[in-house]
């Protein structure tokens, strides 16, 4: 029975995904209510949307030829944010991850929540003449 919760969870996940993105908000809560550990979750998670996000960056590589390219240096805090998640989750306790879960999901419903916000300022700063990094680290 927990395959087709499963297999059933992975479909939703990857519709919200492609509508609009934050489909393991509800995929990984899911996945431990099905008796998954939090890091086997975490890790299928990831495993899950790769495919999704490969192809939605493939499907936008003509729209990313045109981003000015001092714009890659954004990737720069998502990379740093990426191996300080890893760093954090490969030293972590199981109990402590578990710990953590409900503040990281918190976290990212907030992101999620903020993201029109995000988006508006990002278009609003590529539209100006004026295109400072700064200002756009700031908004």
């Amino acid at each position: 029975m927990n395959e087709v919760i499963l297999f059933l969870v992975g479909i939703v996940v990857g519709v919200m995904n492609s509508i609009a993105g934050g489909g393991m908000l509800i995929g990984f809560p899911l996945m431990l209510a099905v008796g998954m550990s939090p890091l086997v979750a975490n890790v299928t998670g990831n495993l899950v949307i790769l495919p999704g996000q490969i192809t939605s960056a493939y499907g936008y590589r003509k729209f990313l030829r045109r981003l000015q390219k001092r714009y890659l240096l954004l990737l720069v805090p998502c990379i740093i944010g990426a191996a300080i998640g890893a760093f954090i989750l490969r030293h972590t306790s199981s109990e402590r991850f578990n710990q953590l879960i409900p503040g990281l999901i918190l976290f990212a419903v907030l992101l999620f929540t903020f993201q029109p916000y995000l988006h508006f300022h990002l278009n609003r700063h590529m539209s100006r003449k004026n295109k400072r990094l700064g200002s756009l680290v700031l908004i």
